[in-house]
């Protein structure tokens, strides 16, 4: 899918769009529960059209952490 926003802006990755859901999309990429890193690889892989997800069990990033409601 080609981005207006992206085009326009010639911006070098696609947008991301972060969404809340209680279903992870098959083949998404995960870390590991339990195991550090950073949200922000993530944010790049799907950047780039990988599909990413994040649990509270699986985010280990403080960072990544802050927009988590309890």
């Amino acid at each position: 899918m080609q981005s207006e926003i992206a085009r326009r802006l010639k911006l070098r990755y696609a947008p991301v769009a972060i969404l809340f859901s209680n279903e992870k999309p098959q083949g998404a990429l995960e870390f590991k529960e339990g195991r550090w890193g950073c949200v922000a690889s993530m944010l790049t892989a799907a950047a780039k059209g990988r599909k990413a997800v994040f649990s509270r069990a699986t985010t280990g990033c403080m960072g990544g952490k802050i927009g988590q409601s309890s």
